[in-house]
């Protein structure tokens, strides 16, 4: 990242670009960061932060939360658009639904609208909100990473799984009740 004004004086010259770029973290020095592009993304739920006086546009805790469900269901069995060797363990997505729900009293069964919405973008059928059952060896799997990531004691997978069924659940008899 660079100021436009520096970018400008500097004739947007590449190799001087580089050199001049601020630092992401301060503390490594390090100025390369990643950014994934999915040119198939719900974004209406975003918030506008600043950074070093740039306007940079970032997920909602509300719409991470959803994005994170969505994820994974989008390792069950029955989603046809990543292959089944290709799926993979998702506990830590458990644990950080759970976090992030929790830390913003966020209520996922009141945000169907939006739950839809992301799901729709990728096409992941409503229908296995019924059905993570059929994905807790799956993600039980990655379990032990999670709770050597976190840091400190958390509760079981069993509690973070649980929690997400239900509101899982929750949102699978709303969408039922309201469909056509």
């Amino acid at each position: 990242m660079i100021s436009e004004e520096v970018a400008r004086k500097l004739n947007n010259d590449i190799k001087r670009l580089r050199v001049q770029s601020l630092p992401i973290d301060a503390g490594s020095q390090k100025r390369k960061f990643s950014i994934e592009i999915s040119k198939f993304e719900y974004i209406e739920n975003y918030k506008k932060l600043k950074y070093d006086g740039m306007n940079i546009l970032v997920y909602s805790p509300l719409l991470l939360a959803i994005e994170k469900l969505r994820a994974l269901f989008q390792q069950h069995p029955d989603y046809i658009y990543i292959s089944n060797n290709a799926k993979r363990s998702r506990s830590k997505d458990l644990y950080d639904i759970w976090t992030i729900c929790d830390y913003y009293t966020i209520k996922l069964s009141g945000h169907l609208d939006i739950v839809q919405e992301v799901f729709k973008a990728k096409q992941v059928s409503l229908e296995l909100l019924n059905d993570l059952e059929a994905m807790r060896d799956l993600h039980r799997a990655s379990w032990e990473d999670v709770e050597l990531s976190v840091g400190m004691e958390i509760q079981d997978f069993d509690f973070y799984f649980k929690y997400v069924n239900k509101y899982s659940k929750d949102l699978y008899s709303q969408w039922k009740k309201n469909s056509p």
